[in-house]
Protein backbone atom coordinates (compact mmCIF):
# COMPACT_ATOMS: atom_id res chain seq x y z
CA UNK A 1 0.00 0.00 0.00
CA UNK A 2 1.34 3.34 -0.74
CA UNK A 3 1.68 6.48 1.55
CA UNK A 4 -1.54 7.57 2.27
CA UNK A 5 -3.56 10.57 4.14
CA UNK A 6 -6.70 8.26 5.29
CA UNK A 7 -9.31 9.92 8.05
CA UNK A 8 -10.18 7.15 10.97
CA UNK A 9 -7.23 5.58 10.10
CA UNK A 10 -5.81 4.96 14.43
CA UNK A 11 -8.55 4.48 16.90
CA UNK A 12 -8.24 6.80 19.78
CA UNK A 13 -10.62 7.68 22.86
CA UNK A 14 -11.38 11.22 23.38
CA UNK A 15 -11.30 10.95 27.12
CA UNK A 16 -7.41 10.96 28.29
CA UNK A 17 -8.37 10.45 32.01
CA UNK A 18 -10.02 6.84 31.10
CA UNK A 19 -6.98 5.79 28.88
CA UNK A 20 -4.52 6.95 31.86
CA UNK A 21 -6.59 4.98 34.37
CA UNK A 22 -6.52 2.01 32.71
CA UNK A 23 -3.10 2.20 31.65
CA UNK A 24 -2.38 2.68 35.69
CA UNK A 25 -4.92 0.07 37.05
CA UNK A 26 -2.80 -2.76 34.85
CA UNK A 27 -1.39 -5.19 35.78
CA UNK A 28 2.55 -2.96 35.72
CA UNK A 29 0.87 0.61 36.77
CA UNK A 30 4.52 1.26 36.96
CA UNK A 31 4.86 1.40 33.58
CA UNK A 32 2.16 4.19 32.79
CA UNK A 33 4.47 6.44 31.69
CA UNK A 34 5.23 3.94 28.47
CA UNK A 35 1.73 5.23 27.59
CA UNK A 36 2.58 9.21 27.79
CA UNK A 37 3.19 9.38 24.51
CA UNK A 38 -0.79 7.98 23.39
CA UNK A 39 -2.53 10.17 25.91
CA UNK A 40 -0.80 13.23 24.90
CA UNK A 41 -1.81 12.77 21.26
CA UNK A 42 -5.25 11.92 22.66
CA UNK A 43 -4.88 15.40 25.02
CA UNK A 44 -3.70 17.11 21.50
CA UNK A 45 -7.14 15.45 19.42
CA UNK A 46 -9.31 16.53 21.62
CA UNK A 47 -7.97 20.07 21.52
CA UNK A 48 -8.37 19.52 17.56
CA UNK A 49 -11.81 18.29 17.83
CA UNK A 50 -12.98 21.14 19.97
CA UNK A 51 -11.97 23.55 17.78
CA UNK A 52 -14.29 21.36 14.80
CA UNK A 53 -11.21 20.59 12.99
CA UNK A 54 -10.96 17.81 10.82
CA UNK A 55 -8.02 15.32 11.24
CA UNK A 56 -6.49 12.71 9.29
CA UNK A 57 -3.69 10.37 9.95
CA UNK A 58 -0.65 9.77 7.45
CA UNK A 59 2.04 6.66 7.48
CA UNK A 60 3.89 5.08 4.92
CA UNK A 61 4.68 1.46 4.58
CA UNK A 62 8.44 2.15 5.82
CA UNK A 63 6.90 3.39 9.56
CA UNK A 64 6.85 7.05 9.15
CA UNK A 65 3.83 8.98 10.57
CA UNK A 66 2.07 12.05 11.35
CA UNK A 67 -0.14 11.65 13.92
CA UNK A 68 -2.45 14.40 12.42
CA UNK A 69 -2.90 15.88 8.98
CA UNK A 70 -5.61 19.10 8.86
CA UNK A 71 -6.28 21.53 6.76
CA UNK A 72 -5.95 25.20 6.96
CA UNK A 73 -8.00 27.71 6.29
CA UNK A 74 -6.36 29.16 3.20
CA UNK A 75 -6.17 25.71 2.39
CA UNK A 76 -2.88 24.36 2.63
CA UNK A 77 -2.77 20.57 4.13
CA UNK A 78 -0.65 21.10 7.45
CA UNK A 79 0.93 18.00 9.18
CA UNK A 80 1.14 18.29 13.21
CA UNK A 81 3.38 15.91 15.22
CA UNK A 82 3.18 15.29 18.97
CA UNK A 83 5.75 14.22 21.09
CA UNK A 84 5.17 14.24 24.65
CA UNK A 85 8.85 15.52 26.10
CA UNK A 86 11.50 17.33 24.89
CA UNK A 87 13.15 15.17 22.39
CA UNK A 88 11.20 15.81 19.57
CA UNK A 89 13.40 14.52 16.10
CA UNK A 90 11.32 14.74 13.47
CA UNK A 91 12.24 12.64 10.92
CA UNK A 92 8.64 12.31 10.13
CA UNK A 93 7.93 14.90 9.29
CA UNK A 94 10.78 15.61 7.45
CA UNK A 95 9.92 12.72 4.97
CA UNK A 96 6.16 13.95 4.85
CA UNK A 97 7.78 17.90 3.67
CA UNK A 98 9.83 16.13 0.86
CA UNK A 99 6.85 14.30 -0.69
CA UNK A 100 4.09 17.22 -0.25
CA UNK A 101 5.93 20.22 0.27
CA UNK A 102 3.55 22.13 2.86
CA UNK A 103 3.82 25.49 3.74
CA UNK A 104 5.06 25.24 7.45
CA UNK A 105 5.07 22.02 9.92
CA UNK A 106 3.78 22.11 13.08
CA UNK A 107 4.97 19.71 16.07
CA UNK A 108 3.46 20.04 19.44
CA UNK A 109 5.72 19.25 22.33
CA UNK A 110 6.91 19.65 25.69
CA UNK A 111 9.28 22.63 24.36
CA UNK A 112 8.28 26.43 24.33
CA UNK A 113 7.28 28.37 21.12
CA UNK A 114 9.34 28.58 18.68
CA UNK A 115 10.04 28.53 14.97
CA UNK A 116 12.70 27.07 13.09
CA UNK A 117 13.65 25.24 9.57
CA UNK A 118 10.15 25.86 8.71
CA UNK A 119 8.53 24.36 11.78
CA UNK A 120 6.10 25.72 14.04
CA UNK A 121 7.25 24.51 17.98
CA UNK A 122 4.10 24.99 19.90
CA UNK A 123 3.67 24.10 24.06
CA UNK A 124 1.28 21.25 25.03
CA UNK A 125 -0.14 23.86 27.67
CA UNK A 126 -1.24 25.97 24.35
CA UNK A 127 -2.58 22.82 22.15
CA UNK A 128 -5.86 24.41 22.09
CA UNK A 129 -4.18 27.18 19.77
CA UNK A 130 -3.77 24.62 16.42
CA UNK A 131 -7.53 25.16 16.37
CA UNK A 132 -6.92 28.90 15.33
CA UNK A 133 -5.85 28.29 11.81
CA UNK A 134 -7.42 25.18 10.65
CA UNK A 135 -10.66 24.21 8.82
Amino acid sequence: MATEIVPGRRTMSLNSSLNQNAQQTGRYPDKAVGFRGGITENYVLQQLVASDSSVYYWGTTSKAEVEFIARAKQGDVIPIEVKSGRNVTARSLESFRERYHPPYLVRVSARNFGVGNGIRSIPLYAAWLLGEDLQ
